[in-house]
């Protein structure tokens, strides 16, 4: 298995053979794995929502001893099966400081830390029954946040991509509803503008919309790609420029994309694949 911030990677983010009953589901998070009692550092920075034993029915059940906490971008991260916890609800912590130690409390097999990212944190902690489009990929998401200082800046920059497009939107860093009914106009508008589409600009990625789409692959460019680009960078698969060019970098986010929601993995993004993007 791969290494990811001096972890040894035992289950990556998902679809997997579950290692307690065998059954092909998907994995939320990463499993991670240094040492028993090991030190866990918060890999983001935020205010923890909850420290504790997890309970059933409230979004943490069968996590064991838990920390929750919600970052500035609004997501959930979700700190599981550790041995003890170090920090309480309402505190805030920066990138590196503890937060618990690895453990083995919850349903496990062994010794772990379960690291999810979710995309919201209420309510349920953010839990949902469709575990795949209620995540992010963690590892992508940390990375991006990491190499772009914050996470915040980066969609200030789709954000102003869609000010710039004509469509008033707040340019305050959080990758809301708004944002994304903004990215879902200028594909509309885009749509209309090179295709002749005749698609309402309304921010609503339905039927009428999904009949008209167009296929984007590599050497493609302009809004359409930035479009995707911008979607990726939400989902956290894409920390490239957002350029409009679809270039390697793109191609791999939507290879990994395609993957990691069980599609086709073509590096085209079809039907399907921008099925699963307006689902961020």
């Amino acid at each position: 298995m791969a290494n990811w911030k001096g972890y040894r990677i035992t289950n990556p983010y998902g679809w997997i053979n579950h290692p307690i009953d065998g059954n092909r589901s998907f994995h939320a998070g990463i499993d991670l794995v240094e040492r028993h009692q090991a030190p866990i550092p918060a890999f983001i920075g935020g205010e923890v929502l909850f420290a504790g034993m997890g309970k059933s029915g409230t979004g943490l059940g069968d996590y064991g001893n838990v920390v929750f906490l919600k970052d500035t971008a609004g997501k959930g991260h979700l700190y599981a099966h550790l041995d003890s916890v170090t920090v309480s609800a309402g505190q805030k912590v920066n990138s590196g400081d503890v937060v618990g130690t690895q453990g083995a409390t919850g349903r496990v097999t062994g010794s772990h830390l379960h690291f999810e990212v979710r995309k919201r944190t209420s309510p349920s902690f953010g839990w949902t029954q469709d575990r795949e489009s209620g995540s992010l990929n963690p590892q992508n998401y940390v990375d991006s946040f990491t190499q772009k200082g914050k996470t915040d800046n980066y969609i200030k920059k789709i954000q102003q991509f869609v000010v710039n497009e004509g469509f008033s939107i707040a340019i305050d860093g959080i990758a809301g509803p708004k944002t994304r009914a903004g990215l879902y106009k200028v594909l509309q508008n885009e749509l209309n503008k090179q295709y002749n589409a005749g698609l309402k600009v309304d921010g609503i990625p339905g039927p009428k919309t999904k009949a008209k789409l167009v296929n984007v692959e590599l050497a493609a460019t302009g809004n359409i790609t930035k479009v995707i680009q911008a979607l990726l960078n939400i989902a956290g698969y894409y920390q490239g420029n957002l350029d409009g060019i679809f270039g390697q970098k793109t191609l791999a986010a939507i290879k990994e994309f395609q993957k990691n929601k069980n599609l086709t993995i073509d590096g085209i993004v079809g039907p399907n694949t921008w099925s699963e993007l307006f689902k961020i």
